[in-house]
This record gives structure tokens, C-alpha cells and sequence, in this order.
């Protein structure tokens, strides 16, 4: 019984432990295989969107879809934009702005131990980095500040 219940809470307190993912550059998502793009925010000076990737078929129970969290400032001069790979999905069902800089994405992913499917709900807070993108300023074309720009979000599951 005493090792069921430490099982227990090791699982809940690993499933709530908070992951940071870096924006990256080198991870670009084929257009061609972009099944789903849910709108999360769209103003005039920022645009922040949940997109489901598809990773082609699969032979085995492994997930066949990727989520990922994007950003995009559109400027007159330069263009600001970052992109965080949340994870291998087997489908999101929906996401949606809880409050400024929180989302969360309802999703089946695969269990932490193995590859059964369960049902998750992922937040994410991006709260810091949309801040940062906001504030990068550039005086002319060719923005080191914006092209290179980089940030981290902060993802947590339930």
C-alpha cells in the first residue's frame, strides 16, 4: 500500500513539474503538413497560434501529429517571430487564452510511461516572452535583435 501511494504522488508531481522549451530557429515546420491552426490571439501587433503538424503514418501506436506555440509581430520594417515545439500529440481537441500570456491545449499525448494514449491538458505560460517580443525595436531593416530573436515559454501538464 505505501508503494502504491508513493507511486502515486511521484506520478502527479512529475505530470505537474514545469518544462521550459527554448524558441528555435532550426526546427521549422513543413507547410505542407500543417493539419490544424488554432488561433489564439490576433491584434495588429501580435498573432499567437497553436499548430498541429502531421508526421506522416505510423506503423505503431507512436504519435503521428507534433503541436507547436507560435508568435509573430509583424513591423513595418522588420518582422519578429518565435516558434516552441510543445510535443508529440495524437490529437489536439482544442486550445484556448485563459489569460494574458496562459493558454492551455487539450490534447491526447502519450502517457509518461510508454505509449499509451491519455487525455492531457498542457498549459503554457508565455507571459515573459511575449513581452520580450513586443519590446524588441529596430531602427532599420536587417534587425540582429529581430532575426535572432529568442525566448523560452514555460509548459506545465495536468
Amino acid at each position: 500500500m505505501k508503494t502504491l501511494l508513493l507511486t502515486a504522488v511521484f506520478l502527479i508531481s512529475f505530470n505537474a513539474a514545469a518544462e521550459t522549451v527554448t524558441s528555435t530557429r532550426e526546427n521549422l515546420i513543413r507547410v505542407a503538413r500543417v493539419v490544424k491552426i488554432i488561433n489564439l490571439v490576433d491584434k495588429t501587433d501580435i498573432k499567437v497560434n497553436l499548430v498541429v503538424e502531421d508526421l506522416g503514418g505510423s506503423t505503431d501506436v507512436s504519435p503521428t501529429q507534433r503541436a507547436w506555440f507560435t508568435l509573430y509581430s509583424k513591423g513595418e520594417m522588420y518582422s519578429t517571430d518565435a516558434s516552441f515545439m510543445i510535443g508529440e500529440v495524437f490529437e489536439v481537441f482544442s486550445a484556448r487564452r485563459i489569460s494574458g500570456g496562459i493558454y492551455e491545449v487539450s490534447a491526447l499525448v502519450p502517457s509518461r510511461v510508454g505509449s499509451i494514449p491519455t487525455s492531457s491538458t498542457i498549459r503554457i505560460d508565455a507571459a515573459r516572452v511575449i513581452t520580450q517580443l513586443k519590446n524588441v525595436s529596430c531602427e532599420d531593416f536587417g534587425c540582429e535583435a529581430s532575426d535572432n530573436f529568442s525566448g523560452t515559454i514555460e509548459l506545465s501538464r495536468k
